[in-house]
C-alpha cells in the first residue's frame, strides 16, 4: 500500500513534467520559428504610385555601415538630421513613356558636367522594373574649361528604352534572394571648342551598366523620432553594386584623349556605386538609403524617411523654411521661396558650373517671399540656390527647370 501511495504522486509528477517539456519545446520551437521568418516583398504589399512625394532626411556623417545576416536589429535611432530633401516621383505623359508608372529627376555625369534626366520606372506582377530614361535638352557654356565663351556643349534631349527592363525589386524579394541586369545610356550631344577645331560636331556618350542586387539582411530598424525611437519596422537590407563604364563618340569614331582630357575624362573611365536600401512592407520607397565606399566599409551619404515614420523625425530648426515652389518648374514660370522674415535677405541663384544668374533681394518690410521669375530663355537643368539673412541664418537647396 505505501508502494502504492508512494507511486502514484510520482507517477502523476512525471507526468506533468513530461507534459511541460513538450510544451516547453512546442514553445521555443515556435519562437525560432517566428524569428526566423522573414519579411517577403510581392506585387501586394510593395505599391508603386503617381505622383509621389518622397521626402528624405539628410543625415550627418559617422555613421556606422550595417551588418549583413538575418534577424538583426538595425539601431539607427540616433540619427540627426541636418537637413531635408523632396524627390518627387511624376505621372508618365511624356511620349514614348505613357506604358510606364512614373519618373523622378536625377543626373548622372559626363565628367564634371551633370547631366539630368526623367529616370521611369514600371511595376509589373514581376517587380518594379528601371524602363529606360529621357535626358533634358541642355546648354551649357564651357568658359570654365576652354577659357573662351563662345564654346558650348549642347545636348538635344534623347529616349533611352532598355531593351530588358533592370529589377530594383524581383518578387518575391526575401532574405537571399539576389537578381542582376545589364542596361545602356546613350547621351547625344553637340560640341563646339574652338582650339580643337570643333562647332557644333555631333557625338554621344555611351554608358555601359552593369547592376547587381541582393537581400543581404533583414531584420527590424529603428529610426528616430522627435518623442524618441520609432517603432520597430520589419525591414529587408537590399546591397546594390552598380558599375558604369563611359565610351565617348565624336563625329562617328571615338573622341580624342586630348578633347577628352581637358573635361577630366578618358575612354573606358568606370564609376563604382554601392548601396544598402531598407526597404518594408506597404511602402513606396526605402525606409533608409545608405551611399558606401567602394570597400563598403564607409558611409558616404545617409537618407532616412519622415513620411513614412509616425512622428516627425528630428531636423535642425528651419530646415522646412526657404523651400521653393514649384519644384520642379517649367521655364518661364515664377519659383516662390517663403522666407522668415529676419530682416533683409539675399537671394543667389547658380547654374551647373556654378555661374550666378539671378538674384533677388527682400527688405525687412516687405514680407515673408522671395520671387525668380524664369524665363522661356532659362536653359533646363538642375540650380543651387542660396539664401542669407542679416542674421546670419542661410538656407540653400536645388531647383530643376524643366
Amino acid at each position: 500500500m505505501r508502494e502504492v501511495e508512494s507511486t502514484l504522486p510520482h507517477s502523476k509528477s512525471q507526468n506533468q513534467i513530461d507534459m511541460k517539456k513538450a510544451l516547453t519545446f512546442l514553445f521555443l520551437t515556435s519562437l525560432f520559428h517566428f524569428a526566423n521568418a522573414q519579411l517577403v516583398l510581392t506585387a501586394s504589399n510593395n505599391p508603386h504610385t503617381a505622383p509621389y512625394g518622397d521626402i528624405r532626411e539628410i543625415v550627418q556623417m559617422n555613421i556606422p555601415a550595417p551588418q549583413e545576416g538575418s534577424n538583426i536589429v538595425y539601431d539607427y535611432s540616433s540619427l540627426v538630421a541636418v537637413d531635408q530633401d523632396l524627390i518627387p516621383y511624376n505621372l508618365a505623359t511624356r511620349e514614348g513613356f505613357t506604358d510606364y508608372d512614373r519618373f523622378s529627376y536625377g543626373s548622372s555625369n559626363l565628367g564634371p558636367v551633370p547631366l539630368f534626366s526623367e529616370y521611369y520606372t514600371k511595376k509589373t506582377a514581376a517587380g518594379i522594373q528601371r524602363t529606360g530614361s529621357y535626358k533634358l535638352p541642355q546648354n551649357l557654356g564651357l568658359e570654365l574649361f576652354t577659357g573662351s565663351n563662345l564654346d558650348s556643349l549642347k545636348f538635344p534631349g534623347n529616349s533611352v528604352i532598355f531593351e530588358e527592363p533592370a529589377f530594383d525589386i524581383q518578387y518575391p524579394a526575401t532574405y537571399g534572394s539576389s537578381w542582376a541586369s545589364d542596361y545602356i545610356f546613350t547621351t547625344n550631344f553637340n560640341i563646339s571648342v574652338a582650339a580643337f577645331g570643333l562647332n557644333q560636331v555631333p557625338g554621344y556618350q555611351v554608358q555601359n551598366v552593369e547592376f547587381t542586387m541582393e537581400v543581404a539582411g533583414s531584420g527590424t530598424l529603428i529610426l528616430p523620432t522627435l518623442d524618441g525611437p520609432s517603432e520597430p519596422f520589419d525591414v529587408l537590407v537590399f546591397k546594390e553594386t552598380r558599375q558604369s563604364t563611359d565610351t565617348v563618340y565624336l563625329g562617328g569614331a571615338l573622341a580624342p584623349a586630348a578633347l577628352l582630357d581637358a573635361f577630366g575624362l578618358a575612354q573606358g573611365q568606370m564609376n563604382i556605386q554601392n548601396r544598402y536600401y531598407f526597404y518594408t512592407e506597404n511602402q513606396e520607397r526605402p525606409l533608409m538609403v545608405l551611399y558606401m565606399s567602394e570597400d563598403w566599409v564607409t558611409v558616404t551619404q545617409c537618407f532616412f524617411a519622415s513620411d513614412d515614420i509616425t512622428n516627425s523625425v528630428v531636423t535642425v530648426e528651419n530646415t522646412d523654411l526657404a523651400k521653393p515652389y514649384p519644384n520642379p518648374v517649367r521655364q518661364n514660370e515664377a519659383v516662390i521661396f517663403n522666407v522668415p522674415n529676419h530682416g533683409n535677405c539675399v537671394l543667389s541663384v547658380y547654374d551647373q558650373l556654378g555661374q550666378l544668374v539671378a538674384t533677388e533681394s527682400q527688405q525687412s518690410s516687405s514680407g515673408n517671399t522671395l520671387t525668380w521669375n524664369t524665363s522661356s530663355k532659362t536653359p533646363v537643368g538642375m540650380y543651387i540656390y542660396s539664401i542669407e539673412n542679416v542674421d546670419g541664418t542661410s538656407f540653400q537647396g536645388k531647383i530643376i527647370v524643366h
